[in-house]
């Protein structure tokens, strides 16, 4: 049975979490970000990192090239590089042909 992924709201530090489980493996993601937390230039940071089974794959810390107009563009921003690297991480599982 596949679960559809989940977008779920965590706590003040860690704005959201994505979850997919396809049966066997548990691949999870987690953004957070910064909005206008630059004081020199006021250009936002996003942040991710994602877990394969408890264990981190990958973590992120990615400042903007441009300045957001609102705290959700960012969080969109951050939400979004998440869920691709989570994607991403699951298309090479199945190029390794892992049982997920």
């Amino acid at each position: 049975m596949v679960e559809s992924s989940l977008i779920s709201y965590t706590r003040a530090d860690i704005a959201y979490a994505a979850s997919v489980n396809n049966g066997n493996l548990q691949l999870e993601a987690y953004t957070n970000a910064d909005w206008a937390g630059s004081l020199t230039d006021r250009i936002s940071t996003v942040e991710y990192c994602t877990l394969l089974e408890g264990n981190l794959v990958m973590w992120r810390s990615k400042k903007q090239s441009m300045v957001a107009r609102s705290r959700a563009e960012v969080e969109v921003r951050a939400i979004t590089h998440g869920i691709c690297e989570l994607l991403g991480i699951k298309i090479v599982l199945i190029d390794l042909k892992v049982k997920t």
